[in-house]
């Protein structure tokens, strides 16, 4: 229990610094989004970055139960399967990447602050 709340703490701040982030500045990340994936060494080194903290998360924090830690490891699978396509298919990523910029960035902020608040709530409790 004490490493899902520390986990919950951490990626909620995580995430929620993100969303402030994209809150303020969302031009110029979006910008810079578009030069890592621009980039091949970059899109590599992000993959390989994604897919150990995936895999860190994963191993680590193996809870499937029906209650908010699940999250966590759900958010582990995630990173994981971001790894592998960046990594093994960096088109597809580039690609995904375009069409999640051109859509309604305000979404993606929102989903970011509830899922940081969910995981923040849990955390500090």
């Amino acid at each position: 229990m004490e490493l899902s709340l520390f986990l919950a703490k951490f990626l909620g701040l995580y995430l929620l610094i993100l969303a402030v982030l994209f809150c303020f500045r969302r031009e110029q990340l979006e910008m810079s989004l578009k030069e890592v994936f621009a980039s091949p060494g970059m899109l590599l080194l992000a993959g390989l970055l994604s897919l150990s903290a995936g895999l860190l998360i994963v191993i680590a924090h193996p809870v499937w139960e029906c209650n908010w830690r699940v999250l966590i490891t759900i958010i582990g699978y995630i990173a994981i399967v971001k790894g592998i396509v960046r990594i093994g298919h960096p088109q597809i990523a580039k690609e995904m990447m375009g069409r999640i910029i051109k859509k309604c960035s305000h979404c993606r902020v929102v989903i970011l602050l509830v899922v940081a608040l969910f995981l923040i709530y849990h955390g500090f409790q």
